[in-house]
């Protein structure tokens, strides 16, 4: 994206929230809304409904051929480099798809779908065709665990993949070794509170699952390294939530964390959030500052450069000199 991001999320038009992206210039310091309200889809705007939003719809999103960005939601998506949209292949199912990678020649999107009108199973789109067309992969769950369990993050590295959900309270994770065409589910041991996976990075021929446990009132950072069928606790230092993550440019990892304020009376809900930063066996933290909107993405950009975004601030580390 022009050496800087495309952000995927909602606009709040007054009426709903409607589909709408975020992207910026070279250098990558500000984000604005692309397409803007009063743009977007044909005819007029309907009255009592608002801008009807634009761009590519999607949870998440991976970069396509020829500077394009695909993302899945309903149906797979491309946005090309003119900022075209291209509606591709619908995914089966009443579905709500989570995360999207690109594993080999495959599209991945996971998450959970209503596929027989009795049973919500968890399930892989695997396109092989950049979106065009895919085929509904169910994956299995875990004795005596809920099908509605479905994964959340997903991460790829070739024709591995790992997926994770949360815990209900039993937390799932599922891998596959041959693009999404095959899983195998495996469970993690979590405290007993509820366990959210926000993301999977590499890290050192390992997988580092980042997260929160929540007890509905405060907010701990969650994070383990290994395998499945081994895994060892990583302590990182602070409290919050480990919203998100990337790898700098000595790919290393940096999360991004969110900690919400107690509840006040009469107050809105204030977040703080900081960076993670590991170099070598250590963690390094560093408070970014209090507010009604906390972090919410962290990417690593073409230069190198790291970028730490929320609603309404954005960061930028720079790059290996």
């Amino acid at each position: 994206m022009a050496g800087c991001v495309l952000g995927l999320g909602d606009f709040a038009n007054g009426y709903r929230d409607v589909n709408a992206n975020w992207t910026g210039g070279a250098g990558c310091t500000e984000l604005k809304i692309s397409p803007g309200p009063g743009s977007g889809g044909p005819g007029p705007e309907a009255a009592g409904n608002g801008w009807r939003g634009g761009g590519l719809p999607g949870v998440v999103a991976v970069p396509g051929p020829d500077g394009s960005v695909i993302g899945a939601h309903a149906k797979f998506a491309r946005r090309d480099a003119d900022g075209t949209i291209t509606e591709l292949g619908e995914l089966r199912g009443r579905r709500e798809s989570r995360a999207l990678a690109r594993s080999g020649g495959n599209l991945v999107a996971v998450g959970s779908a209503f596929l027989d009108g009795q049973t919500t199973r968890p399930v892989a789109w695997v396109s092989d065709d950049d979106g065009k067309t895919e085929r509904t992969v169910v994956m299995p769950v875990v004795e005596g665990v809920d099908g509605a369990d479905a994964p959340w993050v997903l991460a790829a590295a070739g024709p591995e993949l790992l997926a994770a959900g949360f815990s209900n309270p039993r937390l799932q994770l599922w891998a596959s070794h041959d693009g999404g065409g095959s899983w195998t589910v495996s469970e993690l041991a979590t405290p007993s509170d509820q366990t959210l996976v926000h993301g999977i990075l590499p890290a050192g021929g390992q997988r580092l699952l980042y997260g929160e446990v929540s007890d509905g009132h405060s907010q701990k950072p969650f994070a383990r390294l290994g395998q499945p069928g081994s895994w060892s606790t990583v302590d990182v230092p602070g409290p919050g939530a480990l919203g998100a993550g990337t790898l700098d440019a000595h790919g290393n990892p940096v999360l991004a964390v969110q900690n919400r304020e107690p509840f006040r009376d009469n107050q809105r809900t204030r977040y703080c959030s900081a960076v993670l930063v590991r170099g070598g066996q250590s963690w390094q933290r560093g408070e970014l500052g209090c507010g009604e909107a906390p972090v919410q993405v962290a990417a690593t950009l073409a230069d190198g450069r790291v970028l730490i975004a929320g609603n309404r601030d954005l960061w930028l580390r720079a790059g290996a000199a």
